[in-house]
């Protein structure tokens, strides 16, 4: 372990002279205020760091935990809470009014829209290291990359920070001193639990897994300088524009995953898990109409406006999950050619909610009346919205943890047919609005087509024989992503 120390110290020592730490620490350039909107482009990264401490560096709450265990989820706690003060100077630094992003406009920022790609990207990656692996001894090593890394960046933005307390009177919880004494740069708690050998295995894996981590830091920050030199001009509104223009539409009506999967056809080993799949997608379909109904008292455009919400934070981070965890960097293989051609096309199924004609045509911005604040807010620390992280977190570790591709296809159908049997639900109360709910609504109605290729991928993955474990891990992804999209479906109805 101390080889792998003496790593990230000299990898640390590398990152904190990169080009944007330099930019980030000036203040004599531009008013603090400016260099401080970086903190926009960093949105995705520092909202989602709750989820990946909670769910992926956290071992919960078992009394059962190795003095490793224990150290790491005592430390994911105190990190878990950075968003919410992330959120506090979002109030403070008014980037409602900077931007003036409406709910949909803001969910299109943080989820899919081209500047904050790369550090989407990032969070994604690392939370699926974090849950490719149960050992304390691996995680340890990314959370103190993480710990180094983020020690440069706060070290540097606390300078603005500084300039604009005193210019203001104002307080910055998240990129004050407050904040920066908390990343000392070391996991907190008594790190001798971690002074014992790594197995040559172990050392590999730790090793491959920083350097891994340091790149996307690296890819990050390089990022945040382009935009975030732009960001700090007189008008940055070049750089938070949305392309609203854009209906975001699937490609065209089609389809769902269910039906593509049913029209196929499939080895005798892949039967049992097909039944298995219907029946789950049949109880989600039943308890969300039951909830939908009971909840919105036969409002039908409640009941749209309350299913688009629910399914723009459910679907929020799936098309992400499948171009970073679902496909092999070096495909070998038929079978994980197929999977990286299954991850190529499924994004399309799952466009982003907030630029849909959806959203639009149900006024879902009047009634929200929410700006980028309370948006984050929802997306990330609302306790209706819990489920939808689990979710997140769920499909992240299943995907994570099977290197199998035909486990890997079979977590990405299950994802996607629970998203469109939500999104399907919804067809009902269209129908009393709209003489053709699939024109009105294409989000929520009509399912885009995945690729002639991507269809001869899963075709040939339905195809292929299953082992006893194959079908033993997909049989557990199944229910248990299932699970989460029941508990998804009950949190709609107690927010509404």
């Amino acid at each position: 372990m101390k080889q792998v120390m003496r790593l990230i110290e000299s990898l640390g020592g590398s990152h904190a002279q990169l080009p944007f730490l330099r930019w980030l620490g000036e203040t004599d350039v531009v008013p603090a205020e400016r260099k401080l909107r970086i903190g926009l482009l960093c949105a995705p990264f520092a909202m989602s760091f709750r989820d990946i401490n909670v769910y992926h560096v956290s071992y919960g709450d078992d009394a059962d935990m190795t003095p490793q265990q224990r150290l790491l989820s005592e430390h994911a706690a105190e990190d878990g809470t950075h968003s919410k003060l992330f959120l506090r100077d979002a109030r403070t630094l008014e980037w409602d009014a900077l931007t003036g992003f409406s709910a949909g406009q803001s969910l299109y920022w943080l989820t899919a829209h081209p500047h904050t790609e790369v550090d989407r990207a990032v969070a994604i990656r690392l939370a699926a290291q974090l849950a490719s692996t149960s050992n304390p001894r691996l995680r340890y090593p990314l959370v103190e990359t993480i710990e180094v890394t983020g020690h440069a960046f706060f070290a540097q933005i606390v300078k603005p920070a500084r300039q604009f307390e005193e210019m203001t009177g104002k307080p910055l919880v998240f990129w004050g001193d407050g904040h920066l004494e908390m990343e000392a740069g070391h996991t907190t708690g008594d790190e001798s639990a971690f002074e014992g050998e790594l197995t040559p295995q172990e050392r590999t894996a730790a090793v491959g897994m920083v350097f891994d981590l340091f790149i996307d830091r690296e890819r990050q920050c390089n990022t945040w300088l382009h935009w975030g030199q732009k960001a700090e001009a007189a008008d940055p509104s070049g750089v938070f524009a949305t392309r609203l223009d854009q209906s975001s539409l699937p490609t065209e009506p089609g389809p769902t995953m269910w039906e593509t999967a049913t029209q196929l056809k499939t080895h005798p080993s892949h039967k049992p898990l097909l039944d298995r799949l219907n029946h789950q997608l049949d109880d989600l379909a039943r308890v969300t109409r039951a909830n939908r109904a009971s909840s919105n008292r036969n409002d039908p455009l409640s009941l749209l406006r309350s299913a688009l919400l629910f399914s723009a934070v459910e679907t929020a981070w799936l098309p992400g999950i499948f171009r970073y965890v679902l496909p092999y960097p070096s495909p070998l293989g038929a079978d994980e050619a197929a999977v990286n051609e299954l991850a190529a096309s499924l994004p399309v199924l799952l466009p982003p909610a907030g630029t849909s004609q959806d959203w639009r045509l149900l006024a879902m911005d009047t009634w929200l009346e929410w700006g980028f604040a309370d948006t984050i807010e929802f997306l990330h620390l609302n306790e209706a919205t819990e489920p939808t992280r689990e979710l997140r977190a769920a499909v992240t570790r299943h995907l994570a943890q099977t290197s199998d591709p035909l486990v890997r296809a079979w977590i990405a159908l299950t994802a996607c047919t629970n998203a469109q049997t939500r999104q399907e639900t919804a067809l009902a109360a269209a129908a009393e609005l709209w003489p053709d709910p699939r024109a009105a609504l294409p989000l929520l109605a009509g399912h885009g087509q995945i690729s002639p290729t991507a269809r001869e991928s899963l075709a040939h993955l339905l195809n292929t024989p299953l082992t006893e474990n194959a079908a033993r891990r997909i049989g557990e992804a199944i229910d248990d992503i299932a699970a989460a999209y029941q508990r998804c479906a009950h949190a709609e109805r107690a927010r509404a």
